[in-house]
């Protein structure tokens, strides 16, 4: 009865209004290959064109890099830590063993299409993550 009609004729508060502003808009399935299209175009998505994480196990390769691993002096200066994939895949394996591992996680990584980033030489990782962070800043 007219419990139930006053109910249904109240206005929303608000903060209704305000909640439903941020739902997610349906995009049209032109738009949304679109959109997809794009991103393949910037190697896979994300920020500056950053490949997205399609797992755990591939956000640690993603967002990891090798440096100086053929190098016995980084190796020991770095205490293994230069094999920054396997330490990130094998928190707890002791750092001398992560050099074995590498080859298994190079060839996992050409199997699955994941990008396993290696610098040969310091100077080499520093230009990278300097180019890196010139993509984060706003252009101007």
């Amino acid at each position: 009865g007219s419990a139930s009609s006053a109910k249904h004729s109240r206005k929303k508060s608000p903060r209704c209004r305000i909640r439903n502003k941020h739902k997610k808009e349906e995009k049209s399935p032109e738009e949304a290959g679109e959109q997809e299209r794009e991103k393949e175009a910037r190697g896979g998505g994300g920020r500056n064109g950053i490949q997205q994480p399609k797992s755990w196990a591939a956000e640690q390769v993603i967002t990891s890099n090798n440096f100086c691993n053929d190098s016995v002096f980084w190796t020991i200066l770095a205490n293994g830590l230069n094999f920054q994939i396997e330490h990130h895949l094998f928190p707890g394996v002791n750092h001398e063993y992560l050099p074995l591992l590498r080859p298994i996680v190079q060839q996992t990584c050409a199997e699955f299409g994941v990008q396993y980033k290696s610098f040969d030489s310091m100077a080499e990782i520093t230009s990278a993550t300097l180019r890196y962070y010139r993509g984060l800043a706003p252009q101007q």
